[in-house]
């Protein structure tokens, strides 16, 4: 494995796809940096190691809060998987309202896409999310999805914000967080 802080350079796709194998099954998983020559060999690497999912959801401003969920006891931003033929942007404004209860909303603008990896049955999966910044109106009563882990749907204001991206999925903490701040500013300027 490489030293902490330095980049893993693999030139073939077969050392690639055994190298992610050999990392996925360590208990402390460091970075793994994988440098390839282009996006359909690094497709090819992923699609040799990883069973793909797709999702999509929302950071959802409703007046001056942010919209979380807490799902399975960890603080979230709503979001699900994308059902055949749906696009990504009319299945984050289903699931934000299947999971939150909020009924009318919108889709202000793209933020980043995140990537994360977990093991299901044996089996590594790769879930790619489509995320959303988006805004609503405060006339809704929250209703968590319960039957997904959702126990609770909450109101975020801004000095509100560090603690729940410091107690989130870290996809969420380290590519969203700066995103969803300055999304926040403009449409809430000081």
């Amino acid at each position: 494995m490489p030293e902490e802080g330095k980049s893993l350079k693999i030139s073939t796709i077969s050392l690639s796809v055994a190298m992610i194998k050999f990392w996925l099954e360590q208990p402390d998983k460091a970075d793994l940096d994988l440098c390839v020559k282009d996006f359909s060999s690094a497709e090819s690497v992923l699609n040799q190691v990883f069973d793909w999912r797709f999702a999509a959801g929302g950071a959802v401003l409703v007046g001056d809060k942010l919209l979380t969920i807490l799902r399975n006891g960890i603080p979230d931003l709503p979001k699900g998987h994308i059902d055949a033929g749906e696009i990504a942007r009319i299945a984050a404004l289903r699931e934000v309202s299947e999971e939150t209860g909020v009924r009318k909303s919108a889709i202000a603008g793209a933020l980043p896409t995140t990537f994360h990896c977990y093991r299901i049955d044996g089996l590594w999966i790769l879930k790619k999310t489509s995320w959303f910044f988006m805004y609503a109106k405060a006339d809704f009563l929250p209703a968590p999805q319960l039957d997904e882990g959702i126990t609770d749907v909450q109101l975020l204001a801004e000095e509100e914000f560090d603690a729940f991206f410091s107690k989130t999925y870290r996809a969420i903490s380290e590519e969203l967080s700066k995103a969803i701040r300055q999304q926040y500013k403009s449409m809430h300027p000081k």
